[in-house]
């Protein structure tokens, strides 16, 4: 008898210590669990920030050859860098902008030893809006437009300068609404706004309006500023996972007697990509300035280019 009831309180002791740590293993899964959830939620705190940077970057090129062609052609070779990026700060009703573009490139006529420039561009710009409702932002921008170096016009013998840097360039600082119905569009509306034009070479002062009506230049700073409207639309598209149109314009008028006469700045770009780096586009730009006298009158500018390159989107 003693021996069964020795055998029945072991049994029951075992039974007893195996519940227990069975319990101590539960409650350490639990903790785990729980130290596992809390660090999730911590790195997931770390990687939220209010900030966002998009951008891409890469080389368009070109060849053209020829052997024996009647019609006629020079053999060249065209090239384009380009960097673009965006950083955009979202937090509360507060909403920042970035964008930096820019853009050099060449044509090198191979049988003449020659380099010529096509494609030169500075352009930045920052907006900071305030929501007043979901689609409405009190806003604020300002922008800087220039090129890198010298552009000459080859119509003429020998070449003459037609650009440098900062001659021209141009800067607006506006005040007003921006009109956000979508996250693709935006229409920015400004009834102040400053229009500042720079040009650092007196020799070029004419061509861009430096001067009074006896061709004397306004200051010897080389700055002239034109308050004014400014209307600018902007859209940044992707219709398939592999097409983009991005495409800006800027609508500028003066408060003078030239009011009405509208400063017109329009760039279009279709990009499309092949694969992870190959990437194919066409781009338009469209440019009309009252103050730029092209062969002694203002005219429209306009300028296309299809180009296949090697790019790479961070």
């Amino acid at each position: 008898m003693k021996h069964y009831l020795f055998t029945l309180l072991f049994i029951c002791c075992l039974y007893t210590t195996s519940y227990a740590q069975l319990d101590v293993v539960e409650d350490h899964v639990k903790e785990s669990t729980k130290l596992m959830k809390e660090i999730s939620e911590d790195s997931s705190k770390v990687k939220e920030t209010p900030w966002s940077i998009k951008g891409n970057t890469g080389i368009n090129f070109s060849q053209a050859s020829f052997v024996n062609w009647v019609a006629g052609g020079d053999n060249s070779f065209t090239g384009t860098a380009y960097f673009n990026v965006r950083a955009s700060y979202i937090q509360g009703r507060s909403a920042w902008n970035t964008d930096l573009s820019l853009e050099y490139g060449g044509l090198w006529l191979i049988d003449n030893n020659e380099y010529r420039k096509n494609s030169d561009k500075i352009d930045f710009a920052t907006k900071y809006g305030y929501a007043m409702n979901k689609t409405l932002f009190a806003s604020g921008l300002f922008d800087f437009k220039t090129q890198f170096s010298e552009g000459y016009d080859y119509k003429t013998s020998p070449a003459t300068i037609t650009s440098r840097f900062v001659a021209p360039a141009y800067s607006k600082l506006s005040i007003g609404l921006d009109y956000k119905p979508t996250k693709v569009f935006s229409l920015f509306m400004s009834p102040i706004t400053g229009k500042m034009t720079f040009v650092s070479d007196n020799s070029l002062a004419i061509k861009y309006g430096m001067v009074d009506e006896n061709n004397v230049i306004l200051n010897p700073f080389w700055f002239k500023i034109e308050p004014g409207a400014f209307l600018k639309a902007d859209v940044n598209w992707d219709i398939t996972s592999n097409i983009n149109l991005n495409t800006k314009a800027d609508f500028f008028t003066a408060y003078d007697n030239s009011f009405g006469d509208i400063d017109i700045n329009w760039d279009l770009v279709v990009s499309m990509k092949v694969n992870q780096f190959i990437r194919t586009s066409i781009s338009t730009s469209l440019k009309y300035d009252k103050d730029i006298l092209i062969e002694g009158t203002p005219k429209v500018q306009f300028r296309e280019i299809i180009a296949l390159g090697i790019g790479y989107s961070f």
